[in-house]
């Protein structure tokens, strides 16, 4: 039985278990502009984004990505993601949050 686990082992850690990969927006990216909230708000958040929003976060794949990747799509291999814009936060954590497509660049 002890042979069967450790052959079990041994055939997992043979596969890249590790390629799990957590990605981080190093360099913000300016936050939407031109949304002049007019209260009053029915729903969401209701202010205006500072003149210095950035967007900041960070996504999981299950994969490492290539090198010099130009519009990818991703998506089947995102595991998770939560990005911010100073304003609203965007998780895959967050059970009314939707992604049709993950491309990166």
């Amino acid at each position: 039985m002890i042979r069967v686990v450790l052959s079990l082992v041994a055939t997992l850690l043979s596969y890249d278990a590790l390629a799990i990969t957590t990605y981080k927006l190093v360099e913000a990216v300016a936050a939407p502009s031109g949304y002049g909230f007019q209260p009053p708000c029915g729903v969401g958040t209701c202010t205006n984004y500072g003149g210095d929003a950035k967007v900041r976060g960070s996504f999981v794949t299950s994969e490492r990505l290539r090198p010099n990747l130009v519009g990818a799509e991703i998506y089947p291999n995102l595991l998770g993601y939560t990005f911010t814009d100073g304003v609203n936060t965007y998780s895959s954590s967050n059970t009314n949050g939707r992604v049709h497509s993950f491309v990166v660049w």
